[in-house]
């Protein structure tokens, strides 16, 4: 009985130990990216696409869920992915606290399950902690928890372990089918959030066989479904990828040079896992390093070799240790450039096979506590343990940093590679959005010195001379901008804009033409064109832009006054009065505008409706000449001369070059 009771009391104990841990793995993984929830979104790195400018997030109906399941985005097929940020979008709108909260969530999620699922493939709870720890705190695992868009590998590796934990349940004797078609189903999930998990399926049915012991044909049939998943999921990223144009040249248009570059990216890996010192958001590599890292490619070579040979000794136990290599392999091969894409080295790259290398790091481990019994050694092996999770632990909550804000992000990078003209030019972007012109503009000028001819820098230059008001200054770098893309009608248009604001409105007129010649769509030029075209004299051509402008604008009140003033030098006036009626209405807290009004009302000889209008010009814009000119007038149409020459005197206050009010008051007056 007492062997029953201590039997029953050891069987609780584990049960409790079996859930405490990963409970103790999620407050972990809170804890160490806690300082990540009141971070930034990187909108000059991908957040933009995800969520500023995804118009996927703004429709709060159900349609948008089916919109969202029947399009790629972003050069990809996640809809899943997408699902979450629409839920979030339609809770707490553009807050990036939320969002970051959620992203860690998800992390200590992965970390719990990583310990059961590696209990469960290991049979060994210690091995499997020490492992999670590792997936929990290494600093390589910053970039897909702290930044924003890489929602889709948390999702992705939250479903994929869920998926494996219901395949090895079902290939249990009491495990049924149901778990087989929610391992299906799990898979799906985990495809749709991020494609890049078609090695999966490979890995169930290296399960069935290694550990399940299952005939091949058995083995097949469990996983025909997941199979097809991967195999649908790999067309859609290649097709998906391929309309974004996404899939690149090979490096040195070889795939033996792009080899011998993913060769050294994998050794560099090994590097960053070892000694994670010098991590970066954007790893750069270039057909020149080949030659100046030749013993990375040869020991990268080497790795992989070696990893081969360890698959077939299988030294820290089998079957992992080969299953642990094909995990890993299977889940690098998407992004190994096989085939090429933009990107030869990312930390995010690693968090899935993260979940084996740190798993053998903990056999390793328990292989060294084992080597010898002594007390020394063993606390000597549990210090080294203990001083390595706190080092990667600080390690990680200080990258954490680094992902602070945009500002942050780029700097980190350019110290490590300060020639990067994408380094220089998102930093300038940053500084820009945050309207700090002097630093965005010293971020350009060091772009531009790397790169003259540089697109992107030319315009902001341009930009920035234009916020602050030095618009002859932006006319060299808008037309530096032009000569490099002749087809962008962005810069044409602002190009036309700093003519204008310098008086040069034959060239102006010129810069706009151009711009809807590039895309008629762009509503906003054909409001300059008319503009220009007025200042030029040009008042048909005028008539012809506005009109449009205001067809496609109906509420812009500029552009409703501007095309009152062609329709009025045209003598349209009975349309005139209706657009510059129009305009009053829409601001009728601009001067301009009522003071336009009350003009028209005036030499249509209303001069009793004029009146109040003019007051109200008066009352809102008292610095505009034109509303006491305005106001004179139609004083002394209603024979008030007295306050008509007050009015008159007013307006030659502030502007003494007003010819109306001039001649308004030497009508009255005689002077």
């Amino acid at each position: 009985m007492a062997s029953i009771t201590k039997s029953t009391q050891w069987s609780e104990a584990g049960l409790r130990w079996q859930w405490l841990l990963p409970a103790g793995l999620f407050l972990l993984a809170l804890l160490v990216y806690a300082n990540t929830f009141q971070h930034g979104m990187m909108y000059s790195w991908d957040d933009n696409r995800y969520l500023r400018e995804n118009m996927l997030l703004r429709d709060p109906s159900p349609g948008a869920i089916v919109q969202i399941f029947s399009q790629f985005y972003f050069a990809a097929y996640i809809p899943v992915t997408l699902l979450t940020y629409w839920i979030e979008y339609n809770i707490w709108g553009l807050e990036p606290s939320g969002y970051h909260v959620v992203n860690v969530v998800l992390h200590a999620l992965n970390s719990a399950l990583v310990y059961l699922f590696l209990a469960r493939l290991l049979k060994n709870r210690a091995v499997a902690a020490l492992a999670a720890v590792l997936f929990v705190i290494h600093p390589l695992q910053v970039e897909s928890v702290a930044w924003i868009s890489e929602r889709k590998n948390l999702l992705s590796m939250l479903f994929t372990l869920l998926a494996f934990l219901s395949h090895i349940r079902s290939a249990e004797p009491d495990g049924g089918r149901r778990w087989l078609a929610l391992t299906w189903f799990l898979y799906l999930l985990a495809a749709l959030s991020k494609p890049t998990v078609v090695g999966i399926p490979l890995l169930f049915m290296a399960y069935d066989y290694l550990w399940a012991g299952l005939p091949l044909r058995d083995v097949i049939r469990r996983n025909v479904v997941p199979l097809a998943i991967a195999a649908a999921a790999a067309v859609l990223i290649i097709v998906a990828h391929a309309e974004a144009g996404g899939i690149k040249e090979y490096r040195g248009n070889s795939p033996v040079v792009t080899a011998g570059i993913m060769l050294m990216v994998y050794w560099d890996y090994v590097v960053s896992l070892v000694a994670p010192f010098n991590l970066n958001n954007f790893y750069l590599y270039d057909v020149s390093m080949l030659n100046q890292h030749q013993l990375s490619v040869v020991l990268g070579a080497l790795l992989v070799i070696g990893s081969v040979v360890f698959a077939w000794k299988q030294p820290l136990g089998r079957p992992f240790s080969l299953f642990a290599v094909l995990w890993i392999w299977l889940l690098m091969l998407p992004v190994s450039n096989i085939v090429p894409i933009a990107i030869e080295r990312a930390d995010r790259y690693i968090y899935f096979p993260g979940v084996a290398i740190f798993a053998l790091v903990g056999l390793a481990v328990e292989r060294l506590w084992y080597a010898r019994t002594t007390p020394t050694w063993r606390y000597g092996v549990t210090a080294a343990v203990a001083v390595a999770i706190g080092g990667l632990s600080m390690l990680t909550i200080q990258r954490n940093q680094v992902w602070t804000t945009e500002g942050t992000l780029w700097i980190d990078h350019l110290q490590d590679y300060p020639d990067s003209q994408t380094g220089w030019l998102n930093l300038g972007v940053y500084y820009y959005n945050e309207l700090a012109f002097e630093q965005a503009k010293e971020s350009f000028e060091q772009l531009l010195r790397r790169n003259p001819n540089h697109f992107k820098g030319n315009r902001f230059m341009g930009h920035i001379a234009i916020r602050t008001g030095n618009y002859a200054d932006a006319i060299p770098y808008y037309e530096r901008a032009a000569q490099v893309d002749p087809t962008d009608p962005i810069t044409q248009n602002y190009l036309g804009l700093a003519y204008f604001r310098t008086g040069n409105y034959a060239s102006a007129l010129e810069a706009y033409r151009r711009t809807i010649e590039l895309d008629q769509s762009y509503d906003e030029a054909y409001l300059n064109l008319g503009i220009s075209a007025l200042q030029t004299g040009n008042n048909s051509l005028a008539a012809e832009a506005l009109a449009i402008a205001t067809e496609r604008q109906p509420e812009n009140a500029l552009a409703l006054s501007e095309y009152c003033a062609a329709l009025t030098n045209l003598d349209r006036m009975d349309e005139a009065i209706e657009y510059c009626a129009a305009a009053a209405r829409l601001e009728p807290t601009n001067g301009l505008f009522v003071g336009r009004y009350a003009h028209l009302l005036l030499l249509q000889d209303r001069a009793q409706e004029a009146l109040p209008v003019a007051e109200q010009a008066v009352s809102v814009a008292p610095e505009l000449s034109l509303s006491y000119r305005v106001l004179g007038d139609a004083l002394a149409s209603l024979e008030r001369e007295e306050e008509a020459i007050s009015a008159y005197r007013q307006a030659l206050e502030l502007d003494p070059t007003n010819r109306r009010a001039q001649a308004g008051l030497q009508a009255l007056t005689g002077d």
